[in-house]
């Protein structure tokens, strides 16, 4: 555990592994404000069932603030089958709760702002240069899904949603070719003038869709000199991501840019297969915390 968002229930586990000693009884769990200890949240540990001494601890609506959790955990040491003496083990663990995505991020939660300067290409065939959808397909839309709520909840806040429809993508691969995927981006403003995105080493972002599986590839454009230049150019296989599931991934892309390059443009550039990914209904991809990781 690092760091939650507030007032979301999470899951914290741990396991004892230590053959060295028997455990006597049920780890002792104390969760507290780091720096008001006196102020306990009661919790409980569980013992899972796949393992003996493997345990989870519910957590639920904390509000914002830094917390330490402690486990105290019975033993009783031995040789050679003989036991000899009791004692304990406390082992402690730090996190931090947010009460929202830091300010350098793109949260998309307000519903009149979140699109404002973002946009989607048209959707293309494998690297083909003549797009398959119309101008306005697939576009951007602002819903009330935010990260880390359950797809299927109403949530505080928001995020883009992109539908994928036979509207605008191809239901199959046989109207355009064999085994193929279609192709779009997701592509941020213009970014040179935010000091929070320049001397960075990672953009980290939040995306989901309802059952259906793509893959996103990130790129970074950016300036060095007087040459404009990407990190797919920097690389023969740029990095990516296989996304499939109903909940949100967390995402980390790291980036190395040559020393005094200026950051100019982020996208996602999102695929999938037809017959995969395009059916009768609207299906959706969700998108949302884009955030620029300091090189500290």
């Amino acid at each position: 555990i690092s760091e939650q968002k507030a007032y979301m229930p999470f899951t914290i586990g741990f396991d004892i592994t230590d053959t060295k000693v028997e455990q006597t009884l049920e780890p002792e769990i104390k969760l507290v404000s780091k720096f008001n200890q006196e102020n306990e949240i009661p919790v409980t540990a569980i013992n899972t069932p796949k393992a003996k001494h493997a345990y989870s601890i519910d957590v639920r609506y904390l509000e914002a603030g830094e917390y330490r959790l402690f486990v105290r955990v019975p033993y009783r040491k031995s040789l050679l089958g003989i036991p000899l003496w009791r004692s304990h083990k406390i082992v402690s663990q730090d996190f931090i709760v947010h009460s929202n995505l830091p300010y350098t991020c793109y949260s998309f939660d307000n519903k009149d702002t979140a699109i404002n300067g973002w946009k989607s290409t048209h959707v293309y065939i494998d690297d083909k240069d003549k797009p398959v959808s119309q101008e306005t397909c697939p576009g951007l839309f602002f819903v009330q899904n935010s990260w880390p709520w359950p797809l299927e909840h109403v949530a505080p806040g928001g995020s883009l949603f992109i539908p994928v429809s036979s509207e605008c993508f191809p239901k199959s691969s046989s109207q355009v070719s064999k085994q193929t995927r279609w192709m779009f981006s997701v592509v941020s403003p213009t970014l040179g003038e935010q000091t929070h995105w320049q001397n960075i080493k990672a953009v980290q972002f939040r995306i989901a869709t309802n059952k259906i599986n793509i893959k996103v590839k990130p790129e970074i454009h950016f300036i060095h000199g007087q040459k404009t230049s990407s990190t797919h150019k920097m690389s023969e296989t740029p990095m990516s991501f296989e996304i499939s599931g109903e909940q949100w991934r967390i995402i980390d892309f790291p980036i190395t840019l040559p020393a005094d390059s200026k950051v100019t443009q982020f996208e996602l550039h999102i695929s999938g297969i037809p017959e995969q990914t395009v059916g009768e209904t609207v299906n959706s991809i969700f998108i949302d915390g884009i955030c620029p990781i300091a090189n500290q």
